[in-house]
């Protein structure tokens, strides 16, 4: 879902030769630099987007309508607010709206789409097979799951990563720590990218 929106509308610009035929009018660089952070905010756009769609009918729609009961596992007379308030890293906001809850997590999850997409984009501009810099991404997050998971004493697995509520509330630096080295690996492989650029396979 991460790479849908922004990644495929990038391989469509390196597909169509925009690259080239905007190098004689503007600063490539420039252009390539803001083209990844857009195609990269609409890939963030669009998982917290989904995500708020999600929670607002699993939240309120669903239960309103009656459609389907839901079993929480809780004690009986738990609200589903409670519940929130009590899960996860978000819980401070679901006490002052479960909206909130929402709307954190949902951006949350937006920021590593965003980030998985701009990884993908800036690895083309460094390798020739376009297959290869979309599928980066995806193998970084399951490597980064499994064998993120096997390394003491944090156990940090990327999947709980950017899911926190699978965990429940925990120090931010479980957190914070993974999305700090994926930025580095981000701006450090697109800063050297758009150094390279003449030679980028992007331009042949």
């Amino acid at each position: 879902m991460a790479l849908i929106p922004g990644a495929f509308m990038w391989v469509g610009l390196v597909q169509n030769r925009l690259l080239i035929s905007v190098h004689a009018r503007t600063n490539i660089r420039r252009f390539v630099v803001r083209t990844i952070a857009r195609v990269s905010l609409y890939s963030g756009l669009f998982v917290a987007v989904t995500h708020m769609l999600v929670f607002v009918g699993g939240f309120y729609v669903i239960p309103a309508l009656d459609i389907i009961e839901i079993r929480s596992g809780y004690a009986l007379g738990v609200s589903d607010a409670e519940i929130l308030r009590a899960d996860g890293q978000f819980g401070p906001l679901a006490g002052i709206h479960p909206l909130l809850w929402g709307l954190g997590h949902g951006a949350w999850q937006g920021t590593w789409a965003a980030l998985l997409t701009a990884l993908a984009c800036v690895i083309s501009l460094v390798v020739s097979n376009m297959f290869v810099a979309l599928a980066a991404p995806v193998l970084l997050y399951f490597a980064g799951s499994f064998l993120g998971g096997a390394i003491p004493p944090w156990h940090v697995v990327l999947a709980m990563v950017v899911f926190p509520p699978l965990w429940g509330p925990q120090p931010w630096g479980y957190f914070l720590w993974p999305l700090t080295i994926v930025v580095a690996l981000v701006v450090g492989i697109g800063a050297w990218g758009v150094s390279q650029l003449s030679r980028s396979p992007l331009l042949r």
